[in-house]
């Protein structure tokens, strides 16, 4: 067994860390790794402990986050479009002073300045519709931190699990080693009496050896569980921890539609296509506004001013007015990109259709694996009991001198691969239950979009 430093209090402050970035009013990415070792008792972390470390450490996560905080700055900078733009210049010369034309130059060395102001009136709705394609484009963003929550969810619950009937598997070797010592004392015993033969001792000897081997391999298959553990979790390599729980399963048995369903309402890639789809119309909105009019008002000034034929003088050229643009003819380069927007428009309503079907069909798939698991994990408990009353039977008979040694390895051999059997499928149901939450959206709750950054 390990231990861990991480306390209660470190969890839940990674927990809030993790998961605030996908939703609105954070900007900056999340995580960062525990502390180092406390002095306090070890805490035996829960799944959802697991899961918060996880989902405050784990470097896909870093990346996914900084991919929302670029869109919503997106959304910022479109927005900008409809906000007074202000410019300022300035420049200083010098010259040789000499007349031009009759009429004197300015002066050897001076200094101007300008300032301008500009407020976009009308510009036959690109600006709107650009700030649409952004906000659309941070739901899309979203919707990929949410679909890459649910995938690293998905590893820590596998990788949790995996940990918990790695341990169990341990306590069954244990057992069978304990067992096989049994054997190797009660022939060893018989032999000495003159009522065995030496090939029960023999027997048995191979046995205890066979069990010690399992009983490593079982120990080994643990640490690789935790290793695997630390990996799910975005945690450095042979971090200590220390697991709360055993393997418990539910028999409760959803109904297919009731999944199908909240799979297409939760699927963060649907979220995220549909997400796609409306950035690409706002953006067919934006592209064939090109050669629409646009209206500004603009002013500015201009120090010194400048009168013909005289140079500048004291004061300034102030000027206000309305500018009114339009594209006549650009050779339909604009007409021709509109076309390109609305094609890659269809092609992603091509992409939400298919991959609706492929939903569909990973639940279809995670539900029978479910229903499969679930039965497994009965017949493979009443596996347990008749493996256990059989070897109870062989010991018995061995011990009255009635059955030989053989029956008694055998029936133990049996009972051990039972209880293997039985930890395996308490995993499979629990693995394909994780799967299926994976499958229909629910692994974590999915995030929305706010756009009122």
């Amino acid at each position: 067994m390990r231990t861990t430093s991480i306390s209660i209090l470190a969890l839940a402050g990674i927990a809030l860390c993790g998961m605030s970035c996908g939703v609105a009013g954070a900007d900056q990415p999340s995580g960062g790794k525990p502390g180092p070792a406390s002095a306090a008792a070890a805490q035996s972390l829960t799944l959802d402990q697991c899961i918060a470390i996880a989902l405050g450490n784990h470097p896909s996560l870093q990346g996914a986050c900084r991919e929302v905080a670029g869109a919503r700055a997106g959304v910022k900078a479109s927005k900008a479009a409809t906000l007074p733009q202000l410019t300022v210049a300035g420049a200083y010369t010098q010259n040789n002073g000499q007349p031009v034309g009759g009429f004197l130059s300015s002066p050897p060395e001076g200094f101007a300045a300008a300032i301008s102001a500009k407020q976009l009136i009308y510009d036959s709705g690109r600006t709107p519709a650009a700030i649409r394609d952004a906000k659309y484009s941070l739901a899309a963003s979203t919707a990929e931190y949410s679909d890459v929550e649910q995938t690293v969810v998905l590893g820590v619950r596998q990788s949790y699990y995996r940990v918990l009937a790695a341990e169990q598997l341990v306590a069954a070797q244990t057992q069978a080693r304990a067992l096989s010592e049994l054997h190797l004392k009660q022939a060893s015993a018989r032999h000495a009496e003159g009522i065995a033969p030496k090939a029960d001792v023999t027997k048995a000897e191979v046995e205890l050896a066979n069990a010690e081997l399992n009983l490593i391999r079982a120990k080994n298959e643990v640490s690789l569980a935790y290793a695997a553990l630390d990996n799910a979790l975005g945690l450095p390599p042979a971090t200590p921890l220390k697991l709360a729980g055993q393997l418990q399963n539910t028999q409760e048995q959803p109904k297919l539609d009731d999944l199908l369903n909240m799979a297409y309402c939760n699927r963060p890639e649907l979220k995220r296509i549909e997400a796609q789809i409306q950035s690409g119309q706002a953006k067919v909105k934006v592209t064939g506004a090109a050669t629409k009019p646009a209206v500004y008002l603009a002013g500015g000034d201009v120090w010194p001013r400048t009168i013909s034929g005289i140079g500048p003088v004291n004061g300034s050229n102030w000027t206000v007015g309305v500018i009114a643009s339009l594209s006549i003819w650009d050779g339909g380069s604009t007409k021709a990109r509109v076309e390109q927007a609305r094609e890659a428009v269809g092609k992603l309503q091509a992409d939400l259709a298919n991959e609706k079907q492929q939903v569909g069909l990973e639940v279809q798939q995670a539900y029978l694996n479910v229903v499969e698991a679930d039965q497994l994990v009965v017949a493979a408990a009443k596996l347990v009991e008749q493996a256990e009353e059989n070897h109870r039977i062989a010991q018995g008979r061995y011990e009255e001198g009635v059955g030989p040694m053989i029956d008694v390895v055998d029936a133990e051999t049996q009972l051990t691969a039972a209880r293997t059997s039985y930890v395996q499928a308490q995993l499979d149901a629990l693995v394909g239950r994780a799967k299926l939450d994976r499958a229909t959206g629910q692994a974590v709750a999915v995030k929305e979009a706010s756009n009122e950054r």
